[in-house]
């Protein structure tokens, strides 16, 4: 039982707890500190010592403090535009708008604690999104929030101990050597400004929208190469104008995408016919004087994946195909990861990991075979 004043209590386990005021919270609310020991006469002690040695400061009242998320979030955005590409500022336009806005909007910066987040987390799964998705998303979400408990002067060390769930590689899929052949046959026999798209994806593995940025000075045919330095995306207008939408060149997603492939003869002998067969323009693939947009060479490519009953596939799977027709040649995992244009070994081994199963196998069955 406790004196009144002293707020010093008789815990069921024996100890003595003692409560003395520590401070405020950026609300005007009381945060509390608490000591332990074994006897009254100690925990008054200790606890007179801190009485004494803390005098608790009151906030001093400020517009910053009552900033809410959205507040923080508009100006976060105005901070960073000029500093990162057009593609990426949309692509955090996106994600705030759609993932975070709706949820966090309303919640003064310093409201938002670690059991706000992880029920957050916890609604992004149940959405169905994948991890790499949530990852995505959370990335921006704390880069925000840090920020923004930084300019009212507020810690925010406890976002680094927030840990999203494990994220688990799925199996990638791509099409098996006779698909493969089928679909690459039909692509053939295509126009090429249809076909072509799907053939160079197959021998090279690029990304949709590095196929749709290929200029024809990025084709070396002396030396029989491929130079992939830019991206071709289709992306939110900020600007207040009737297009909700427009057609973006931007450099590789990343500094590892700039990179060089060689060609392989099918591929070049394709290439060449096309540039022979059509005008002098700077794209490969040209709409209206400009790129190609990523949207129509996918239109191009389902119809003909149709053509030879090829269902439930995306074009992100040819270049799946690639990387597999590359590991089961046995080429090694750096050579695939630059020809991918990964940022590590590391991630082609984590992406590719059942791929290398196989290949894991064959070699014990080779060693069997050699030592028997």
């Amino acid at each position: 039982m406790s004196r009144q004043g002293e707020n010093i209590y008789h815990r069921k386990d024996g100890r003595w707890e003692g409560r003395y005021i520590k401070g405020r919270k950026l609300d005007g609310s009381i945060r509390y500190g608490y000591v332990y020991r074994n006897t009254r006469e100690e925990t008054k002690r200790v606890l007179d010592v801190f009485k004494t040695s803390y005098q608790p400061a009151v906030p001093k009242p400020s517009s910053t403090i009552s900033l809410t998320f959205k507040e923080w979030a508009l100006v976060w955005l105005r901070r960073i535009e000029l500093r990162v590409k057009r593609t990426t500022f949309s692509n955090y336009h996106y994600k705030l708008n759609k993932y975070i806005l709706p949820i966090f909007k309303h919640k003064k910066l310093y409201e938002i604690n670690e059991e706000s987040i992880y029920l957050y987390i916890e609604e992004l799964q149940n959405n169905h999104l994948s991890m790499s998705s949530i990852q995505s998303i959370f990335t921006l979400f704390k880069q925000v929030l840090s920020s923004g408990l930084s300019r009212i002067k507020c810690d925010a060390t406890f976002l680094t101990l927030i840990k999203l769930p494990r994220r688990d590689w799925s199996r990638v899929t791509s099409l098996s050597l006779s698909e493969q052949k089928r679909l690459s046959l039909a692509a053939s026999q295509e126009p090429a400004k249809k076909g072509l798209p799907v053939l160079i994806a197959l021998h090279t593995g690029m990304r949709i929208g590095e196929i749709a940025a290929l200029e024809w000075c990025d084709i070396d045919f002396e030396k029989n190469i491929i130079q992939v330095s830019k991206t071709c995306q289709r992306i939110l207008n900020q600007k207040k104008t009737p297009a909700k939408t427009y057609i973006h060149i931007d450099g590789a997603k990343t500094k590892n995408s700039i990179r060089v492939i060689p060609m392989t003869p099918f591929l070049r002998e394709k290439l060449k016919q096309y540039r022979q067969d059509g005008e002098l323009a700077r794209w490969v693939f040209t709409n209206n004087d400009g790129p190609c947009e990523p949207r129509l060479l996918t239109n191009y490519f389902h119809k003909i994946r149709k053509k030879v009953g090829l269902t439930h596939i995306h074009f992100h799977q040819l270049r799946h195909t690639f990387a597999t027709r590359c590991l089961e040649a046995l080429s090694d995992i750096p050579t695939v990861s630059a020809l991918l244009g990964h940022k590590s070994t590391q991630l082609t081994l984590d992406v590719y990991s059942d791929v290398l199963m196989d290949q894991r196998l064959q070699t014990i069955e080779k060693v069997a075979t050699y030592i028997s």
